[in-house]
């Protein structure tokens, strides 16, 4: 027998053990796009309770679209995390 007799199955393992990586790359990449939409919902829903709360400048007050606007907004910053942290951890005491 020749050493190329061998060499289709090994291939073919070393494909399987690719394709498996790869689709538990894909798996992590899609679970980390739906959590992440998630808190973006979730940031946006906290953001439009809070607009309804009565201020002075209610009308001046503008609702942040992204979570880069969150994380920089100058006045609201330190209220927005600790509003994200309590509702993180509430939905993680759920296993959401």
């Amino acid at each position: 027998m020749s050493k190329n007799f061998f060499e289709p199955c090994r291939q073919n393992q070393n494909n399987t053990a690719v394709d498996k990586t790869v689709s538990q790359n894909e798996n992590e990449a899609a679970n980390l796009i739906i959590e992440l939409s998630e808190a973006a919902e979730l940031i946006y829903e906290i953001a439009l309770a809070a607009k309804k709360q009565p201020t002075e400048n209610a009308s001046q007050i503008s609702l942040p679209k992204t979570l880069k606007k969150v994380i920089n907004h100058l006045i609201y910053r330190p209220k927005w995390k600790e509003v994200i942290k309590k509702k993180l951890a509430g939905l993680a005491s759920f296993n959401t």
